[in-house]
């Protein structure tokens, strides 16, 4: 996985800001069809975790099931973000240091480390955590950045997932590891992402109701 470099001859739009590229995600994100969100994920009462639960959904039938294409009035901003994660493929990452919207993070498969700049949703686990992300390269102005990111625990409970790409890479026919991560190895990792989602919710106090 190598940044893919965004180009704009227009100098104005170089100061690109967080609020921007997340808005730019959210917006490409509403393009997922919400009958199929529905069937991925069913309302566990718990806003922060449904509204996380739906992001990645949305993000995956956006970016690994059907194909992203530009639209006549997409803002600038969408479209330099869209190019810039659209052919981007997930990969895991050990984090190991964080700060307000910058982390360094080092990639599983080859352990080669990784500065970003913008990840969305600001808060990355703590140093040590397993986390998948799609990442991308903004130029200008020059940065790492990162969508919203799936959560493994530790390196220990980060294993599940590894072990189960792994097993599914080498049951395949051969194919490379990025496609691989675009399609099959997409859909295991929101698969596993889903269900610590889904036991968190699970593993709440129950809230209680209003008088």
């Amino acid at each position: 996985m190598e940044p893919t470099p965004i180009r704009q001859a227009d100098d104005n739009n170089s100061a690109f800001r967080q609020w921007q590229f997340e808005e730019a995600i959210n917006a490409l994100r509403r393009r997922a069809d919400e009958e199929l969100i529905k069937q991925h994920w069913s309302t566990t009462g718990d806003t922060t975790i449904d509204a996380t639960a739906r992001a990645h959904i949305a993000e995956w039938l956006t970016f690994d099931v059907d194909r992203i294409e530009p639209r006549e009035h997409e803002s600038v901003f969408e479209a330099v973000t869209r190019r810039a994660v659209a052919d981007q493929h997930w990969e895991l990452y050990a984090v190991e240091r964080r700060g307000d919207q910058r982390a360094a993070v080092r990639r599983l498969r080859d352990d080669r480390g990784f500065r970003l700049r913008w990840v969305e949703g600001r808060d990355l686990p703590p140093a040590g955590f397993v986390v998948a992300l799609r990442t991308g390269h903004l130029n200008p102005p020059g940065f790492n950045v990162a969508t919203l990111p799936l959560v493994f625990g530790d390196r220990r409970a980060g294993g599940e997932v590894i072990r189960a790409l792994i097993r599914a890479f080498g049951d395949r026919p051969p194919e490379k590891w990025r496609r691989f991560m675009r399609g099959t190895g997409a859909r295991i990792i929101v698969e596993h992402a889903l269900e610590r989602l889904y036991q968190r919710a699970m593993a709440s106090p129950p809230r209680r109701r209003a008088a």
